[in-house]
């Protein structure tokens, strides 16, 4: 159990953000076994990332649920980012993907812990199914629609490059157009599928919570309709490139996946003004909390 509780947030954190400088010194200089250091520090960081959240979920259950709060949920969809940057590292060391996914995984840590003082999730809507359908739905969707994101953001930056003809110069090697422009296809499909689960799977979990008379999310919650809104967007998306085939190709289909992540990042901000699923704040301290306190 010391090695559990010897880990704590910065040991990752630190690990991923040296990486991350690490990919992007290759813009100015060569760095010698560059891509082998840099998945190492990925690989590193992703052990103490595991250990962290299996203490994590410990101390949680102890509580009555695992890895049930905003905190939690923000770490682990960082960790699945991380397990896809480690796996296009090492079975694509040439390819230039880090510089662009490692600031999302950074950026997902340090919002887990602005929320790691808010409440858990209520442990009745924590064990329901339709609960864990509805968080892993929207959680592999967010994972989903980010990915999506950065294969828009390297299809835009390659074709710009390729038209000024600089990318003979360039420290970045990045996929070809037509890969990222299937795997931005692919994003937008599987992204619209999982978030309409999620929305579908947390209207029922509504509704079975106000005919047991428990506490509800409201509708008029933020959460709940800027999630519509941006089920609207992808579902509309894909109607659009299904009815204009000019659509289905190029920079179009970019456009679509990058600006997506504008009302992701709009749904996250109104997590941290609301709390979206949790129970009332208690004396006690949270789960997370508690985790903090290790590094004491």
């Amino acid at each position: 159990m010391d090695l559990f509780t010897r880990v704590t947030i910065s040991c990752f954190g630190l690990s991923y953000a040296i990486a991350w400088l690490l990919e992007m010194a290759r813009l100015f200089f060569r760095v010698p076994l560059r891509s082998a250091t840099s998945n190492a520090l990925v690989g590193a960081g992703l052990f103490a990332h595991s250990l962290f959240l299996i203490f994590q979920a410990r101390v949680d259950l102890s509580r009555g649920t695992a890895l049930a709060s905003w905190h939690d949920w923000c770490l682990i969809a960082a960790w699945l980012l991380v397990v896809g940057s480690l796996y296009v590292g090492v079975r694509f060391p040439k390819i230039a993907h880090a510089p662009f996914l490692l600031p999302i995984v950074l950026a997902l840590i340090g919002l887990a812990g602005r929320l790691r003082d808010l409440p858990p999730f209520s442990p009745q809507g924590a064990r329901s199914i339709w609960s864990t359908v509805h968080g892993l739905s929207l959680l592999v969707g967010t994972v989903t629609v980010s990915m999506g994101f950065l294969a828009g953001l390297m299809y835009l930056i390659h074709s710009a490059q390729l038209k000024s003809r600089k990318a003979s110069r360039l420290r970045l090697p990045l996929p070809s157009l037509e890969r990222l422009q299937s795997v931005s296809e692919q994003s937008l499909v599987i992204s619209t599928a999982l978030l309409a689960v999620g929305l579908l799977s947390g209207i029922l979990v509504n509704l079975m919570a106000q005919r047991r008379e428990s506490p509800a999310v409201q509708w008029s919650d933020p959460v709940v309709w800027t999630s519509g809104v941006l089920l609207t967007w992808l579902a509309g998306s894909l109607i659009f490139q299904a009815l204009y085939r000019p659509a289905r190709h190029g920079r179009k289909v970019a456009y679509l996946v990058v600006s997506t992540i504008l009302f992701l990042v709009l749904e996250l901000g109104l997590v941290l003004a609301v709390s979206h699923g949790t129970r009332p704040a208690e004396t006690e301290s949270s789960p997370s909390a508690v985790t903090e306190e290790r590094a004491a």
